[in-house]
């Protein structure tokens, strides 16, 4: 019994020392002295270490250009002053072309300047036969449009110009400042071999912006068989 009552008065006395002990180590102290306002103060650094924030969010369902009946050919012919154009080429009238069957939408932020840009991934859209039709035609896949060998006939001689969707940008707002700005008219959609892609955003300082991108697109019946066609949208951030 006194073997016990010692180990348990040598536990009380260890556990009561270990909270200043600890205090102790991990403090900073100064005493206040002097009167009638005795003071003291003491400098804690509270510090953080920021990553770069540079980011670019876009909806995730695909664009449906709406071509799947004459609506869209009949359109594109009214856009060229009821002529029937040039595929690849700008239309007269943009706004008479067919919309799109929803819009885009785009956020880019980051805490350093930015730039936020758009263009087609390819000269050329992405054509895949149709299975009654049969005939093929060029594509960004196969600009000679000669891969496909079960098609009947020959590939047309050139493909879809990707120019031949056009996009509207309207930024809505700069979180930073909350200056709107102006929304854009309809223009071609750049492609690779074109000088510079489509300006969403051009920051000078970190921010946010969020834009909305309609889309429509001109559809010749001249050229665009049956098939059914993929353009690309590239949307791009680079930090300045």
């Amino acid at each position: 019994m006194r073997i016990s009552r010692f180990l348990l008065a040598s536990v009380v006395s260890v556990a009561a020392t270990l909270p200043a002990a600890a205090l102790a180590q991990t403090t900073i102290s100064c005493d206040a002295t002097g009167s009638p306002s005795p003071t003291c103060s003491k400098n804690k650094a509270a510090t953080a270490t920021v990553s770069q924030v540079l980011s670019l969010m876009i909806k995730r369902d695909t664009i449906d250009l709406q071509a799947n009946d004459s609506t869209a050919y009949e359109k594109t012919f009214r856009a060229w002053g009821n002529a029937a154009g040039t595929p690849g080429s700008p239309v007269t009238t943009a706004t008479t072309l067919q919309d799109a069957g929803g819009t885009d939408s785009v956020v880019a932020f980051g805490n350093r300047p930015f730039k936020a840009t758009l263009q087609a991934a390819d000269d050329l859209f992405q054509f895949e036969k149709d299975g009654t039709y049969n005939t093929c035609r060029a594509s960004a896949n196969d600009p000679d449009g000669v891969a496909n060998t079960t098609c009947a006939g020959t590939a047309s001689p050139t493909g879809k110009s990707s120019h031949d969707v056009y996009v509207q940008i309207n930024p809505v707002t700069f979180a930073s400042s909350g200056a709107t700005l102006t929304s854009g008219t309809f223009v071609s959609l750049p492609t690779p071999t074109d000088a510079a892609p489509l300006t969403i955003a051009d920051r000078s300082t970190g921010g946010r912006v969020a834009a909305q991108i309609k889309l429509k697109s001109a559809w010749y019946y001249a050229t665009d068989i049956p098939g059914a066609y993929t353009a690309t949208l590239v949307y791009t951030i680079t930090g300045q």
